[in-house]
């Protein structure tokens, strides 16, 4: 072993040295021929190649001035073509077949310049005597897009993704089609992008404090980069010289499957020539959920109110919304439930006559430099590298303004044993802090509550149902946006609450025993240290399925 040992520290002798080196310089015998005949491809490159290339260049350059210079004098005599280097005149009449009916079109001629590489290779170019006409093509704008409702056009802007065949319909004028150069357009659907919760239909508040990127998704980057519909078309009604009507539509099959999106239309024509004109498109439409409609009693939206409609109390006492220096009472909140019946649709609206009790639009607390509107932001992110906040979801929601608390009465309701109630909501405590009573409430002859409730000075929810109820066991924190959910059926009253922040932890359920009787005519909404968002009734016994489904939906929306 010793033996061994000694002569691995040895390492070579200068024998294996030698045979080594040999070994290598046989080996790189070998590879010398290749890497010689590398050596001299980079150098014929270098003298042969590009260096003759650059001479090739200038003298093409200096030929090409002096025809230029040759034409400023008129046009050039073939018998001067072979002193500058002209081969040929070539007339240029591209698409001349498609515009032939047009005499006053000009094209240009070219002269063929050809310059030897002093061996068999000539390079050769076009000098033109005036620059290609510009190829016409026509233009198209979009004049209208509305929802198709029961065979006609509707007035909303936005509308339930189950409406029975409800369809998209967007008409388009070409208002120029300039030396007949028309020959198709092609006509494209796109979605929003998750979290454009409100649909654009306060025309005259738009893009006052940039809404469009912010608020209302902005194209092209608010939108999936892949249309969901496309379609070719050359067809168009002839009405005038300047009227061409085309229409395109959006089926049901495609609209019922983008419930919370915003759909924009675009058209873009295209010429002869195959020149592509300007893309035009209108503001979009909003496609409105939830995703479960059946038994759908009440559905009020705060992000669905509409600013742009604003009347005085005393004269028009039906209208939406009373205008008063920068806040916006809230008199009427429309109900959005989808019916058929038109009788039926406008019903079950929340309403309050009385100036001092109206709600509010809840406006903007975001730093300085952020407008303070109507609107307000649901998740917001902290941008690490600008050290502020980016928001993300943007809605509205009513609240208190006075010092007495805001309230609307819905009349007529009907509601049953078994219903279920969703409702986006956060506590308030400017510019009043809950009290113990209720939110909201049923005032029928068996009446039942989701109110607040006091606990060793905490506030707690609870659902009342006649001689029963159930408390959620931890108190609400202010500011933080709530999904509540409320049920009563056979087997008990539930109540439920989930955090909406990206980041928040409150998320309790509790059951209770079946309530006696339910029998409700009214319900009355109390803006009692609270801002709502969104309320959904449903007057059924609903499943655990559905109930899960728009629990998803709503999270969804304002958490995307």
């Amino acid at each position: 072993m010793g033996d061994i040992m000694s002569k691995i520290k040895r390492g070579f002798t200068l024998i294996e040295v030698i045979v080594s080196i040999a070994l290598l310089g046989i080996l790189a015998v070998a590879f010398l021929p290749s890497i010689s005949k590398y050596f001299q491809w980079l150098v014929d490159t270098k003298t042969n190649i590009t260096q003759k290339a650059f001479e090739i260049q200038d003298e093409m350059e200096t030929t090409i001035q002096e025809v230029i210079k040759a034409m400023s004098s008129g046009a050039i005599a073939p018998a001067d073509y072979i002193s500058l280097g002209i081969t040929e005149k070539i007339d240029v009449k591209l698409f001349k077949d498609d515009f032939s009916s047009y005499t006053a079109r000009q094209y240009p001629s070219a002269y063929k310049v050809e310059v030897s590489d002093g061996g068999n290779k000539k390079f050769a170019t076009l000098v033109g005597d005036k620059r290609l006409p510009e190829l016409p093509v026509p233009v198209i704008e979009t004049v209208k897009r509305v929802f198709i409702k029961n065979g006609a056009e509707s007035l909303s802007e936005h509308e339930y993704f189950n409406f029975p065949n409800l369809k998209i319909l967007a008409k388009s004028n070409m208002t120029s089609n300039p030396q007949n150069s028309f020959n198709r357009y092609r006509s494209d659907w796109y979605i929003s992008k998750p979290g454009f919760i409100i649909p654009i239909q306060d025309i005259d508040n738009i893009d006052e404090d940039n809404d469009f990127g912010r608020i209302y998704p902005a194209f092209p980057d608010d939108y999936i980069a892949v249309p969901i519909y496309s379609e070719l078309g050359s067809d168009y009604s002839f009405i005038s010289a300047t009227e061409r009507n085309i229409s395109a539509e959006l089926k049901n099959d495609i609209v019922s499957k983008y419930p919370g999106r915003h759909i924009l239309y675009t058209i873009t024509p295209f010429a002869k020539s195959l020149k592509k004109g300007g893309t035009s498109s209108l503001l979009p439409i909003y496609i409105y959920g939830p995703t479960v409609t059946a038994n759908l009693a009440l559905h009020l939206d705060a992000s669905t109110i509409n600013m742009s409609d604003k009347y005085n109390v005393s004269t028009n006492p039906n209208g939406a919304i009373l205008l008063e220096g920068e806040d916006y009472y809230i008199r009427t909140w429309k109900n959005s439930r989808p019916s058929v019946e038109p009788a039926i649709m406008n019903s079950f609206n929340a309403i309050q006559t009385n100036k001092d009790y109206m709600p509010v639009l809840i406006k903007n607390n975001a730093p300085e430099g952020l407008f303070l509107g109507p609107e307000i932001p649901f998740q917001a992110v902290e941008d690490e590298t600008e050290g502020k906040m980016n928001y993300s979801v943007w809605g509205r929601a009513l609240g208190n303004k006075q010092s007495s608390i805001s309230n609307m009465g819905i009349q007529n309701i009907d509601m049953d044993d078994n219903w279920s109630m969703f409702l986006v909501m956060r506590r308030a405590e400017l510019p009043l802090a809950p009290t113990s009573g209720s939110v909201i409430s049923g005032n029928g002859d068996k009446d039942w509550s989701l109110e607040w409730t006091d606990i060793d000075g905490n506030f707690n929810l609870q659902l009342n149902a006649q001689s029963n109820q159930v408390v959620l066991p931890t108190p609400i924190v202010s500011g933080e946006w709530l999904l509540i959910q409320a049920t009563s059926k056979s087997t008990g009253l539930s109540l439920k609450a989930g955090s909406l922040k990206k980041d928040g932890t409150y998320n309790e359920v509790v059951n209770g025993a079946e309530p006696i009787d339910i029998d409700t005519e009214n319900i009355n909404i109390r803006f009692n240290g609270v801002e709502i968002a969104e309320i959904l009734l449903y007057n059924s016994n609903m499943n655990s399925t559905d109930l899960d489904e728009i629990e998803e939906y709503l999270t969804n929306k304002y958490n995307p």
